[in-house]
């Protein structure tokens, strides 16, 4: 059970491990969120470039899956 203002009541040394913990871990969470981050900007990049190559490859393909269904090629 957990007891509001716990922590007021925590001693000396159980406060000092809590913060070598949270000093420990700031570190390696912020690597963790910049890694995240750079993925994400990379999804993001990626995508952007696929949605490129799709509309050239659109223009210069004068037979794609879209002309064939207008002409009703493929219905």
């Amino acid at each position: 059970m957990v007891v509001k203002g716990y922590e007021d009541n925590l001693g000396a040394p159980l406060r000092a491990v809590r913060e070598d913990v949270e000093r420990e871990w700031s570190g390696r969470v912020a690597a963790e969120e910049a890694k995240r981050k750079e993925a994400e900007e990379w999804a993001t990049e990626l995508t952007r470039a696929l949605e490129k190559e799709k509309k050239v490859s659109a223009r210069s393909n004068p037979h794609s899956k879209k002309t064939l269904f207008a002409e009703g090629s493929l219905s």
